[in-house]
């Protein structure tokens, strides 16, 4: 397991930056064979005994067999098994490239979003064009909304007048808006809870490419309140691996800005009836 900046070897370390040109780094950048690895616990510095299973390591927590204290893995020293062969790299995959066929490449990057948005975020990442990432918000965003405005003028037939297919155009154009803002908040609080890797990109890449949740818009009535729940969900889970943080630490960022909007939301329609 070596930096992938300058190669320094990064065994047997706990803290998590290299110690030869600083760059952080986390356990979870890093595709372990099975039976390759063992860690030693932080807080009685026994090792484990026996190789740990590599998805142990996505885990936010394990309990050392020893003194029988919680601690992340991620922040355990890590030591190679003899004779087994070395990580690789996680890069991270991107099927949403400008060389792909479109319709194949969203559909890849869709199911990937959903089954594994931290790949598909440091594939972003590692792309580095947030313009790219926008374009894939923005295509989930039509997807979403036109064919749900376009069945909601045919039921509503004559009745549907300029202001509510104005109402209907704003709303999308305010679905491009929120995850910018929705972004730029949770970046704050990464910031401000504790060390992290990656600027603000980083941040909105994760936000954008698991907008595929804005397709839930198309189940009446629910999909207004499933979209934000499993878009943070999702984006929680690819903020964890491109800024190496813990899940539920993540997770209190991504939902953080969730909360107070509804709690504003309700403020202002108790102020309203009053």
């Amino acid at each position: 397991m070596h930096c992938q900046h300058c190669q320094y070897p990064l065994w047997h370390l706990s803290a998590r930056r290299c110690p030869e040109c600083a760059t952080p780094f986390s356990l979870r950048d890093f595709h372990f064979r099975k039976n390759s690895i063992t860690i030693r616990c932080p807080h009685c510095a026994a090792g484990s005994p026996a190789p740990i299973n590599p998805a142990d390591l996505d885990q936010s927590e394990l309990t050392c067999p020893h003194c029988h204290g919680m601690f992340d893995p991620d922040a355990a020293a890590c030591e190679p098994v003899d004779g087994a062969a070395p990580p690789v790299p996680r890069e991270g995959e991107l099927p949403w490239q400008p060389e792909n066929e479109k319709g194949v490449g969203w559909w890849a990057s869709i199911k990937m979003s959903f089954d594994r948005p931290d790949l598909l975020a440091l594939g972003g990442v590692r792309r580095g064009s947030p313009s790219l990432a926008f374009s894939f918000l923005l295509t989930n965003v039509l997807i979403g909304t036109v064919p749900t405005l376009l069945v909601a003028m045919f039921f509503a037939g004559r009745n549907v007048g300029g202001a509510a297919l104005l109402a209907g155009m704003l709303s999308a154009g305010g679905l491009l808006l929120l995850p910018v803002l929705w972004a730029a908040v949770s970046h704050l609080l990464v910031a401000a809870s504790g060390a992290h890797r990656g600027g603000f990109s980083a941040t909105w890449v994760a936000f954008a490419y698991t907008s595929g949740a804005v397709l839930f818009l198309w189940l009446p009535c629910a999909g207004l309140l499933l979209v934000p729940l499993i878009w943070a969900s999702l984006a929680a889970v690819a903020l964890a691996g491109v800024h190496g943080i813990s899940l539920p630490r993540a997770s209190a960022i991504t939902f953080a800005p969730v909360v107070l909007f509804v709690l504003v939301w309700i403020v202002m329609i108790v102020a309203t009836a009053r």
